[in-house]
């Protein structure tokens, strides 16, 4: 017989999504700058995945003709708040939050402790800390991320050095700063999207399977029939 099929119940299909055909044609061979996002080659070090949404490692994908895309680590998810009993610094995981591929400069803290009557200066090196997940917010194609207790503009492909923010660093930048596109993707959702339950895009969240609402925060209870 002929169906008529529901779209509204379709799954939404970030990747490549308006890339254009040589996108599709080339893959990562594009000479396209969409190619450059969703693609990768470094296969050294961390990067963050295509949707921001994880910190993850550059592999060779053989559904992809062969080119490396970031797979994002389980335990890594951006949005997943149980992440935050890594107790990295600066680093916090909800709904709010998405990744950053920081620079190769280490962090360096310094705090003070008491050892009985001695205060003793410590200094503890974070290797990786500048790529992870923060809080960000906008306010119009502003990008403000939140970076201990303070929330400050975050300027498109530029970074912030944490030296002077009065938070013990002696070393380190954050950055640099994602561009304006990401106020239309998981943020444009006012951190009512959670990434663990659907995708948010131009202010909708699209539901996983197996979940369902406005903001997909209700779950299908299976059924007995």
């Amino acid at each position: 017989g002929w169906y008529v099929p529901d779209y509204s119940f379709g799954g939404f299909l970030g990747f490549g999504k308006g890339a254009g055909c040589d996108f599709v044609r080339n893959k990562c061979r594009s000479s396209s700058l969409a190619a450059a996002s969703y693609y990768c080659s470094n296969m050294d070090g961390l990067d963050c995945t295509f949707n921001d949404l994880s910190l993850g490692r550059c592999e060779v994908n053989p559904l992809a003709d062969g080119c490396g895309i970031v797979k994002g680590f389980g335990n890594y998810l951006c949005q997943d708040a149980e992440n935050n009993e890594k107790g990295l610094p600066l680093q916090i995981f909800d709904s709010s939050s998405i990744c950053v591929k920081g620079n190769a400069e280490p962090w360096k803290v310094q705090s003070r402790e008491r050892n009985g009557g001695r205060v003793m200066t410590l200094q503890t090196t974070y290797p990786t800390a500048s790529d992870g997940c923060f809080r960000f917010r906008c306010e119009g194609e502003r990008v403000l991320v939140n970076l201990g207790s303070q929330e400050l503009e975050c300027p498109p492909g530029q970074s912030i050095d944490l030296t002077r923010m009065g938070l013990g660093f002696t070393q380190g930048t954050f950055g640099p700063c994602p561009g304006p596109d990401v106020c239309e993707r998981q943020l444009s959702c006012q951190g009512r999207c959670n990434a663990m339950r659907g995708y948010c895009f131009q202010g909708k969240c699209h539901c996983h399977l197996g979940f369902f609402g406005h903001y997909c925060d209700q779950k299908l209870m299976p059924t007995l029939v």
